[in-house]
């Protein structure tokens, strides 16, 4: 409902409401109907920008510096705290409150680097899960790539193909 909302203001019922079909039909979208970080780092996010644009900074990045602990990739949000300073031209001291959305991943890493002399633990542990990321091109070609070297090719491995490509169309 948020979500519907932020886009209806900022572009159009249609754009507004094929956007949240696409994400409603997404295969993988079931990942934020149940008690997982995603649904909370999408939710904080939104929030967070919405605050942004009403000029709410320090709120704006107390939820996106919690964003960040959900998911380490919300600490990225400081880059859209400092493009719509830049862009407002309204720098002052209020606007340095774009700190607040990098300090507690900083803490969070700073424990890490005390506790276990290892700053990007939480990194490795993914690793170790066999989480890596992989943008969508490289997806492509590596599922290519094994559909024509390989013999055999699983279903889900198809399955997998075919919703990238869909969902890339889509996009496209």
């Amino acid at each position: 409902i948020t979500l519907h909302k932020y886009l209806v203001k900022r572009y159009s019922r249609k754009i507004a409401f094929n956007t949240v079909v696409s994400y409603i039909v997404f295969p993988t979208s079931f990942y934020f109907l149940i008690i997982y970080s995603e649904s909370l780092f999408l939710l904080l996010i939104l929030f967070a920008f919405i605050l942004l644009e009403k000029n709410k900074t320090l709120l704006s990045s107390a939820l996106a510096g919690v964003a960040a602990l959900t998911r380490f990739i919300g600490a990225f949000f400081v880059f859209s705290q400092i493009y719509f300073i830049l862009k407002n031209k309204k720098f002052n001291i209020k606007n340095i409150s774009f700190i607040f959305t990098i300090m507690p991943l900083t803490v969070y890493i700073l424990f890490f680097f005390l506790k276990y002399q290892n700053p990007l633990l939480f990194l490795d542990v993914q690793n170790q899960w066999g989480r890596y990321a992989q943008d969508p091109i490289t997806t492509v070609f590596s599922y290519f790539w094994r559909f024509t070297t390989t013999a055999s090719v699983g279903l889900n491995d198809l399955f997998d193909f075919s919703v990238t490509i869909i969902f890339i169309s889509f996009l496209v």
